[in-house]
């Protein structure tokens, strides 16, 4: 070969299939660091165990006048580990704010042939997907430099912002103290307005619980059907919870469960 100026040579390597040598195919092509015109690199070659090669080059002048040179080379470890992938945000099972910033936060690394690619459902900094309630996946996939793969997933929540329950209901440890039958008005904000359809099937609930501990006494019940408002200028929702005259002398829990998963709860007990 005449890579490095005429007849400077090369060496080939091949690696012996199941097959035979007849059918086998071209690994590797080895040339002299001190390339040279009429060198003839690979005149002579000579293969060690553990992946040692010496090729000779019997034309350099390093030393005089076809002085020669051998060159030795050395396979570099077979990597067979794949990448590692870590993903600090968004965390596994975290909740974020529905509408919030949040960047995302990973590195992928190969101690052994490099990392060639590492690839997130967005770029490292960039704000990950909280542009919709419940739950959420992020996905990074890492190659190195001779192909093991890594693909890396978390999942996490995006859930409403709310702030707890506005007056004339207090929020739990708080026990609210109510005249049974009479429709109570449960207001809260959810940063906007996020729509009607925000409530999880079967929501909101009560149940009844013993007054001194608040352990359940009896099976839980879906919630009277009532309306729910949304006031644009005070950025609040208005459920109005219609209890029972036959709740008179009970302690009730009310469960109110979003579509984002969530569950917030306020206490009552009913006169």
């Amino acid at each position: 070969d005449d890579d490095g100026g005429s007849s400077s040579g090369s060496a080939y390597v091949f690696e012996a299939p199941l097959g035979g040598w007849a059918t086998a195919t071209e690994t590797a092509k080895l040339t002299a660091s001190a390339a040279a015109a009429y060198a003839y690199f690979g005149w002579s070659a000579a293969v060690a165990d553990g992946g040692v090669a010496v090729v000779g080059a019997y034309g350099t002048d390093h030393a005089g006048s076809y002085s020669g040179s051998a060159y030795v080379f050395e396979l570099a470890p077979s990597d067979t580990t794949p990448p590692v992938v870590t993903i600090t945000t968004p965390a596994q099972d975290a909740a974020y704010v529905l509408g919030s910033v949040v960047a995302a936060d990973y590195t992928c690394a190969d101690a052994d042939s490099g990392i060639a690619s590492c690839v997130g459902d967005v770029a490292a900094g960039d704000a990950i997907d909280a542009s919709g309630v419940g739950e959420h996946t992020f996905t990074v996939t890492a190659t190195d430099n001779v192909g093991n793969v890594t693909i890396e997933m978390v999942t996490y929540e995006v859930v409403y912002d709310f702030a707890g329950f506005f007056s004339p209901v207090d929020n739990a440890p708080v026990v609210n103290s109510v005249k049974a039958g009479r429709p109570i008005p449960v207001k809260f904000s959810l940063a906007g307005d996020q729509g009607l359809d925000i409530f999880a099937a079967g929501l909101p609930s009560s149940s009844e619980q013993t007054c001194t501990d608040w352990l359940p006494v009896d099976e839980t019940v879906t919630a009277s059907v009532g309306s729910l408002k949304y006031n644009v200028a005070t950025d609040t929702y208005t459920y109005k919870w219609k209890t029972s005259k036959d709740w008179a002398g009970q302690c009730r829990i009310l469960d109110v469960e979003f579509d984002d998963g969530t569950t917030h709860s306020a206490l009552f007990e009913f006169k």
